[in-house]
């Protein structure tokens, strides 16, 4: 059952809190521009700031936290039948079997799963698990993801699935309009300590060039990355901040493992370069494939030898910067700017609240 009321009432069931990319890019910065076309929002994250500081630092998170936080989400089943669509951030009850969902799309089936990681490849390691995604996925009304990669797999099971990339708004990445043309280059990065990892299969190019070109690894949410006579700067992660630290760098990294779960990365990383007007380097995996085009917008690199050859390359040649970066610009604005990506998002959203 469904109530009809002159305004839509969405509720959106986020994994994370307002400080992860993924909740924040995916839905939440929407929610200002859904009040203008009369569209109510509610919003309740599975895991808290809490549970993310421990992670981030190796921390035990205890039993008692995690059957809060169960018993919190599945509250929410006395509240679904009073909005005109649920939108959920991968899944309902994270590491629990489909049965559990299903109750909620009973009550309610004007329900949109979305996706913007190969959530599916870890449970594929877990019996009672690995048929839980498709599941989930059959019985939603409609499927967003954000790469090509996650559209082919969804699509397999939900005809109803569309591709949104990731996007930022165009008023808050201003762009880089001249290349820095004084050393030290700085070389940057953005994620989590969690994903700090992919880093290290460029280590060894960043060593060796850091011998020839004075330069700065900007990491911003690392917390403590190092590499041996590399300079590193890890800084904290402030929303306001963001974007000016982005167009502070000179070249704009995405290095990634040759994995099945990278392979459903959507690339938020490239499109905040792009965004900030900053070329970029990164591994030929899944969605990067797409985004970076060579010697137009940035460059794919395959092994530690191209990782040096093109970030040298980029930081001896300032116009080659400008170039690719004012590239990267123009593809942000066309395909993955907010004001682009909003009227399509309302579009799926009006019609899966329809019955």
């Amino acid at each position: 059952m469904v109530i009809k009321r002159k305004f839509m009432k969405i509720l959106f069931l986020t994994r994370f809190p307002w400080n992860v990319g993924s909740s924040r890019y995916r839905f939440l910065q929407f929610f200002d521009l859904f009040k203008e076309h009369n569209i109510k929002t509610s919003w309740s994250p599975f895991f808290t700031e809490e549970y993310l500081a421990k992670k981030y630092h190796n921390q035990k998170v205890s039993l008692f936290y995690l059957a809060k936080q169960y018993l919190r989400r599945a509250t929410a089943i006395f509240r679904i039948i009073f909005y005109d669509l649920i939108v959920i951030e991968k899944e309902i009850f994270p590491s629990l079997p489909s049965i559990f969902e299903k109750i909620f799309y009973h009550l309610n089936k004007n329900c949109i799963l979305d996706y913007d990681d190969a959530v599916y490849v870890p449970y594929q390691k877990n019996w009672w698990l690995k048929n839980k995604i498709p599941e989930i996925i059959k019985l939603a009304k409609v499927v967003t993801v954000g790469n090509e990669i996650l559209f082919q797999y969804s699509k397999k099971y939900n005809p109803n699935t569309y591709l949104i990339p990731d996007s930022l708004d165009i008023q808050q990445y201003i762009p880089k309009t001249e290349p820095n043309l004084n050393p030290p280059y700085v070389i940057g990065w953005t994620g989590t300590p969690v994903t700090a990892y992919f880093l290290k299969i460029i280590i060894s190019s960043l060593q060796k060039l850091s011998q020839e070109i004075p330069l700065i690894l900007r990491c911003i949410g690392s917390e403590n990355f190092e590499v041996q006579g590399v300079k590193v700067e890890n800084i904290p992660w402030e929303e306001k901040k963001e974007p000016a630290l982005v167009r502070s760098f000179d070249v704009g990294i995405m290095p990634l493992t040759d994995e099945p779960f990278s392979w459903g990365k959507s690339g938020l990383k490239i499109i905040q370069y792009f965004a900030a007007g900053i070329p970029v380097v990164a591994s030929p995996i899944g969605w990067n494939r797409n985004l970076v085009k060579n010697n137009i917008n940035g460059f794919l690199a395959n092994n530690e030898e191209e990782w040096y050859k093109y970030l040298k390359l980029l930081l001896r040649n300032p116009d080659l910067r400008k170039k690719l970066g004012e590239a990267g610009r123009k593809c942000f604005e066309q395909e993955f700017a907010l004001q682009a990506i909003a009227p399509k998002l309302l579009k799926i959203y009006k019609a899966a609240a329809k019955k």
